[in-house]
Order: C-alpha cells, then structure tokens, then sequence
C-alpha cells in the first residue's frame, strides 16, 4: 500500500488507512484535519452523539440542565440564576452577550479586522451603543494599544463591569 507524498517510513513501517463507515457500501478513508475546521471530534463527542435522546422536559435532561448550569456559575463567579448554556454559534453567543450589558447610549469600541468584527458592530448598533470602530487590515492582528486609546473617555483604570440589566428588561432587541 502507497504510503503519504513525503512519507520516508519503510513499506513494512506503514500502516493501513483506518475506514469510516457511511451506513452505505461506501468506505471513507479515515482523514486527521488540522486546519481551523472541520476537524475530527474527540471520540468521546463522537460516541456521545451516539447516545439516545433526551427531550427538553425530560426529569434527566432537567437536571443535567441545572448540573451544567451551575458549573457555568462557578466558571464565571457569579450566582446568577440565569446563567445558561447556549446551544448556538459563535456569532448568537456574541450577541447574546451584547443585548445582556450594552445599554442604549453606551460606548463601544469595536476592533475590525474582518468580518466578525463588522458583525460586532452592527450589533452594537442595534443595542442603541454609540461605536468606535478601530479598523485594522482584514486577517491582521489587532493592536490593543489602538484599541484602547480610541475610548473617548480613556483612563488608566481598567473598565468597570457592565451594569446588570433591569429583570423586566427585554433580553433581545429584535
């Protein structure tokens, strides 16, 4: 069996690519990804999709609900009940925590070297925030020094938490 281009193992040395199966007769050459994604679960994750499923209100699903949750509490110290897991994208939790400590009228300074942080930005807006963009080169590191002298208010102590948003305040302002 052919070896990998570059591969200077001995022809006795090699192994056998390991095959995946797809359900049909079809056979998938086991491949590792190394690039910023897809890439290959952990076989834990893997064998956890395998498992059967608990609905939203099932008495199980509950308390691993609450497990989870207070683990997230003591991640971030806080003994807020509504600390809760997000089962969405990068960008959903972004704005999650937008909508949950930008109030109308506040300053956001924003870095911008891409996408994402345009993304940023447009939902602060839509918070009511009044931003400061810092536009970097798309795919380039941001500098910080930038970043934080463009605070209009800039000081030398660091930035104070966010307030706590009202219980009857809406959590989303679409």
């Amino acid at each position: 069996m052919a070896g990998c281009a570059g591969d200077r193992r001995s022809p006795t040395t090699r192994q056998r690519p390991r095959h995946v199966s797809t359900g049909s007769t079809r056979r998938i050459r086991e491949r590792h990804l190394f690039g910023p994604g897809p890439s290959n679960p952990y076989p834990e994750a893997t064998n956890a999709l395998a498992r059967p499923l608990l609905g939203h209100l099932d008495p199980a699903f509950l308390d691993l609900m609450d497990e989870t949750c207070e683990m997230l509490r003591t991640v971030w110290g806080t003994t807020n009940s509504r600390t809760l897991p997000l089962s969405a994208t990068g960008s959903a939790g972004m704005e999650a925590a937008f909508v949950n400590t930008v109030h109308p009228g506040d300053v956001a300074v924003i870095a911008v070297n891409g996408l994402f942080g345009q993304r940023m930005c447009d939902v602060a807006v839509r918070c009511g925030a009044v931003v400061v963009p810092v536009e970097h080169e798309w795919g380039t590191p941001v500098d910080a020094e930038r970043v934080l002298a463009a605070h209009p208010t800039r000081s030398s102590s660091p930035p104070s938490m966010p307030r706590p948003r009202p219980a009857s305040a809406p959590t989303s302002r679409r």
